[in-house]
């Protein structure tokens, strides 16, 4: 590594293959010494990458978004730290993270969320025997009490100076420094980014302060332009804002021209480097020239954007803009208005838009915040938009809800109705929905025990059958209008009038039962169970079969009929998929996998063939046409609990939240099965 880093990058090298050493890992020192660099050099090397479950760089994160994004990561359910913290201590794993750029944490990349986020993330990771975190920040923000190896770019131990000598001076020589610079700048040994910076400011002490002095007072408004930036700036782009500063094109471009021999050049782009520099150009504002600036700036963003039809075009707008507008806005104050467009909502990076909604909260905060996990994984503006239109549904904001039914319309899957928490149509948390076995009807089991009954058409609430207060683990209407149900405990039950207890006699023999499913008409019924056994028993006849697969206990069963077959679709914690063509064997391969458990499944006869529907405990939900070649996944944006597939394709979802019904879009993306 350059810099003379070796001897940092073996220690953190040795800390990761060694688990006897202390589970955290703290690598620290002053601004510019390179921290980020040295873990960016490290997660570089494959071999070394491919210890972590999980890299989270904080740079622009709130605690919220931190919290999603190390859940997406690792696959688990994680709405909240809190939440996400039981489900890891629950979770026995070795689980190795990676959380570089603390100090740059919060919606304006300085640091102000570092302490939320080590207050109830990462220190309560530390408690986690099975969790070891490689964190990066300045030594104020390493807030840990437990036991660490502690990596101090200042200590010169970590530097071997040589070769930090040898690369001062290649970079003296790239920049075309006089050969002397580099020794006189050797002095900053071990800071590599302060080294840097003195082959350009000239030699003696205050570096930073002998660089600001190069610039010319004409040119300062390019270097102020470079300092708001939250990354490296096209050239056109930093013209454009120094412009915006100055009122005067060719004074503008002036400045950009005489502070580029003073910067970083980064492919196309432009950037101070240094960040000891850009604190003291942001420290030297008075509080009148700062807002003149952010004004300044955010306006010019915002112009920058294209026009359709009078509004901005969103999905035509640059990268910059995309991921830092909403940033931007924080700081000129124009944020509430930028956040009310739900084209920018769903089109921006949705990291910086968290930051904003926190920082500014307005009509879409609670909304977003509800299905935060998924719109951090939507790969797409129409996925994210459908998810956010979810998270409308749930507060039942009908105007959000609306203006997001027009972007979400291209999105694997798209929100038509919701009997949702707060409102007063959700029925509790639903562990189990089915299909009625007459049209337009959906059950769905809540886990304090009752089975609602609803319009499978738009969830108008049809009915309600008592039931003691289980969990449903299953649950099938059968044809004589009784519903079968199987509880966590294990234990099947009939309810309704007249239950046949001959047919509870025959399906209580196979226990103990983890999972219950069966085609449309009842007339197969599957059982899973612990052992991993599947039983297939035909109401009204003697037939049984049985598989006995080799994967463990069976979370999820659902079954189909066809002219030429019967199958069963199950899974387990495993996190794969199978089918089971029963009276025959298991197919070879699963129909799908991920890295986490499914906690549902279900199936149904579509009008071009049979369908297949999966979902994983962190939200994720697969969907198969067996007449397509594509296999559809997208996030839902909660963890869900059961599923239920109608033959017209509207997929029904149940969990914390109540019951959402999906209805398919034009698909956005494909995903592979395995």
């Amino acid at each position: 590594m350059g810099a003379g880093r070796l001897p940092a990058m073996a220690t953190v090298r040795r800390w990761a293959q060694d688990h006897l050493r202390p589970a955290l890992c703290m690598v620290t020192g002053s601004p510019s010494s390179g921290k980020s660099r040295l873990i960016a050099e490290l997660m570089a090397d494959d071999a070394f990458a491919a210890r972590f479950h999980a890299f989270v760089p904080l740079r622009g994160m709130t605690l919220a978004s931190a919290t999603w994004a190390l859940a997406e990561q690792l696959s688990l359910p994680g709405e909240t730290p809190e939440g996400l913290l039981a489900v890891l201590a629950a979770d026995a794993r070795r689980t190795m993270i990676v959380a570089p750029s603390l100090d740059e944490s919060g919606t304006l990349c300085d640091g102000a969320e570092a302490t939320k986020i080590v207050e109830r993330l990462l220190r309560p990771l530390t408690d986690l025997h099975h969790v070891r975190l490689l964190v990066e920040g300045r030594p104020e923000h390493l807030a840990f009490t437990a036991h660490a190896d502690v990596i101090s770019l200042d200590d010169p131990q970590y530097t071997d100076r040589a070769a930090f000598t040898a690369w001062l001076g290649r970079t003296a020589t790239a920049m075309r420094a006089d050969p002397r610079l580099a020794a006189a700048a050797a002095q900053y040994y071990p800071n590599a980014g302060l080294a840097e910076l003195a082959l350009r400011a000239g030699p003696g002490d205050d570096v930073v302060g002998r660089w600001l002095r190069l610039v010319h007072p004409q040119a300062w408004p390019a270097v102020e332009a470079l300092a708001s930036a939250y990354e490296d700036l096209d050239a056109d782009t930093w013209y454009r804002w120094t412009t915006a500063l100055t009122g005067d094109p060719q004074r503008a471009r002036a400045a950009v021209t005489a502070v580029v021999p003073l910067v970083q050049r980064v492919g196309d782009g432009y950037l101070l480097g240094c960040r000891p520099v850009v604190e003291a150009i942001r420290r030297a504002r008075t509080p009148q020239v700062t807002a003149h600036i952010d004004r300044a700036l955010g306006a010019s963003l915002y112009a920058s954007v294209p026009q359709a039809g009078g509004r901005p075009d969103w999905s035509r707008a640059s990268g910059y803009v995309l991921r830092h507008l909403a940033r931007h806005a924080v700081e000129s104050g124009v944020a509430r208005q930028l956040l009310a467009d739900a084209g920018f909502l769903v089109h921006a990076e949705p990291i910086g838009v968290t930051g904003a909604l926190e920082a500014v909260p307005g009509p879409a905060t609670d909304a977003w915040l509800s299905v935060g996990t998924g719109l951090l994984s939507a790969n797409s503006a129409a996925e994210r938009a459908s998810v956010l239109r979810l998270g409308a549904l749930s507060l039942a904001d009908g105007t959000l809800a609306s203006h997001l039914a027009y972007y979400a319309r291209h999105a694997t899957w798209v929100p038509a109705w919701g009997n949702v928490r707060p409102g007063d149509t959700w029925p509790g948390t639903v562990s189990s929905l089915a299909l009625g076995t007459e049209p337009g009807v959906l059950h769905g089991a809540s886990i304090d025990g009752p089975v609602h009954t609803f319009s499978a058409g738009d969830g108008t609430v049809l009915g309600r059958t008592p039931a003691k207060p289980e969990t449903a683990r299953g649950l099938v209407p059968l044809p004589d209008g009784t519903l079968l149900r199987l509880d966590s405990s294990g234990a099947l039950a009939l309810l309704g009038p007249d239950p046949d207890d001959t047919l509870l006699a025959r399906l209580t023999g196979n226990a103990p039962l983890s999972a219950l499913g069966a085609d449309p008409a009842a007339s197969t019924i599957v059982l899973g169970d612990r052992s991993g056994a599947l039983h297939a028993v035909r109401p009204g006849t003697d037939d049984t079969d049985r598989c006995d697969t080799p994967f463990g206990p069976i979370q999820a069963v659902t079954c189909l009929t066809t002219p030429d077959a019967r199958l069963a679709v199950f899974a387990g914690s495993d996190g794969a998929v199978r089918m089971w063509n029963i009276g025959a064997d298991l197919l070879d391969q699963p129909a799908a996998r991920r890295p986490t458990a499914v906690s549902a499944v279900a199936s149904a006869l579509l009008p071009d063939g049979p369908a297949f529907a999966a979902a994983w405990v962190d939200g994720w939900i697969w969907f198969w046409r067996s007449s397509q070649p594509d296999m559809l996944l997208a996030p839902f944006g909660r963890p869900v609990r059961t599923l239920a597939l109608a033959p017209d394709g509207t997929l029904y979802t149940g969990g914390a939240f109540g019951v959402v019904a999906l209805r398919p879009g034009r698909p956005a993306a494909t995903a592979p099965a395995n």
